[in-house]
Parts: C-alpha cells; sequence; structure tokens
C-alpha cells in the first residue's frame, strides 16, 4: 500500500506566507482606524462633533461656549412657551418662567460636546460615526429654580 506524504517544506512557506499576509493586513488595517479616530480627534478638539444638535438647532463645530450663546438666542420656549392648566371648569395660562423654569444653555451645549466623548473608545465612535451619518439629537437642559 502506498502512502502519499506531504513534505514539510513545502507547506510550511505557504501556511507562512498566508499567516504573515493576514498579519501585516490586520497591523495596516489597525493601524488606519487608528489614525482616522486620532485625526478625527484632532480636528474636533475642543469643538462639538458635526451631526449633534440641541432641540434642533445645528451645533456641528462649534466650541462649548460658541453652541450656548447659538442656543441662548434661538431657543425661548422658557420666555414665549406657554403651559395650560385645567381644574374642572377653571383654565388659566402661564409662561414656563413663570413656574420657575429657566433654559440651561451652557449645560446643554455641555452635553452635546460631551456626545461622543464620553463612552469608552468603541462606544465614542460608534456615537461619532452616528452622529455624522444620521445625525443625534440632545434634549435642552432646564433648570427649576424657587422664588
Amino acid at each position: 500500500m502506498a502512502t502519499t506524504r506531504f513534505s514539510t517544506s513545502q507547506t510550511n512557506p505557504i501556511l507562512m506566507r498566508v499567516a504573515a499576509a493576514f498579519s501585516l493586513g490586520s497591523f495596516i488595517y489597525l493601524g488606519l482606524i487608528l489614525f482616522w479616530t486620532m485625526s478625527y480627534q484632532l480636528l474636533y478638539a475642543g469643538r462639538i462633533f458635526p451631526g449633534v444638535s440641541v432641540a434642533g438647532v445645528e451645533l456641528s463645530g462649534l466650541s462649548p461656549a460658541e453652541a450656548a450663546i447659538k442656543l441662548s438666542q434661538t431657543l425661548s420656549y422658557p420666555n414665549t412657551g406657554k403651559v395650560l392648566f385645567r381644574d374642572g371648569e377653571k383654565i388659566w395660562v402661564a409662561a414656563p418662567t413663570e413656574l420657575g423654569m429657566v433654559f440651561d444653555p451652557s449645560t446643554s451645549a455641555l452635553t452635546a460636546y460631551q456626545l461622543g466623548r464620553k463612552d469608552g473608545l468603541f462606544g465614542s465612535i460608534a456615537r461619532q460615526v452616528q452622529a455624522r451619518g444620521a445625525g443625534l439629537d440632545v434634549a435642552p437642559l432646564y433648570l427649576l429654580t424657587r422664588e
């Protein structure tokens, strides 16, 4: 009975080449992802990532201070909004500011700035990609004050 033997000198170089190509490809892929991530972080250092908005107000590329100014100039619900109260037949209307509701543009802008920065490496990258692709809207933050 004849047996066929494979020479280890013929299969090892092929396996070595495949392993080397796979390792090199993985290294290049990870290097490109690292380069892209670091470049994106540096490009938007101190600025809000693209696609991030607060209550529909686009804040992409703004610093938190600039975003707070834009939000305070754009969002006016506490001053102009109305809250309707009803008690049986009695109905009355009040402005949110009369009830102690004050819009906090600085905290809202800081929340928008933190989006994509505080969720760990993979969570942050996922939020950044989601914001850039589909956009992410952050809810505005209000303070309740007592008079």
